[in-house]
C-alpha cells in the first residue's frame, strides 16, 4: 500500500527510525508541528505536542521515553550551523511562549 504523503510503500516505523542516520528530513516537519499549534495557549501548545507524540508512539508500539531520549540526542544535529528550524523553534518558544 502506498501512503500519499510518502509516495512509497509503507515500512515499519521502528525500522525507519533505526535506519535514519540524518535528521535532515525531520527538521522542517518538527517546525510545522509548532506552527500548527501557534494559535493555542502556550501551556496547551507544549502539552498537546507531547500528548500527541506519546499517543502516536504508543499506537505504533514504540516507547515514548526512548523517543524523547532520541530527540535529546538529535538536538545538536538539529542545531547545525547550516539550518534554521531548531533555532526558529527555540526563539519562538523564548519570544512567544515564555
Amino acid at each position: 500500500m502506498i501512503h500519499p504523503a510518502w509516495g512509497s510503500s509503507l515500512e515499519p516505523i521502528a525500522l525507519a527510525l533505526a535506519a535514519r542516520t540524518s535528521i535532515a528530513s525531520i527538521r522542517e516537519p518538527a517546525f510545522k508541528v509548532v506552527h500548527a499549534l501557534q494559535r493555542e495557549r502556550p501551556s496547551v501548545q507544549i502539552e498537546a505536542a507531547f500528548l500527541a507524540a506519546a499517543i502516536m508512539a504508543q499506537a505504533a508500539g514504540l516507547d515514548p521515553h526512548e523517543l524523547i531520549e532520541r530527540a535529546n540526542r538529535q538536538i545538536p544535529d538539529a542545531d547545525a550551523a547550516y539550518t534554521t528550524h531548531a533555532g526558529a523553534i527555540r526563539e519562538y518558544t523564548r519570544g512567544e511562549l515564555i
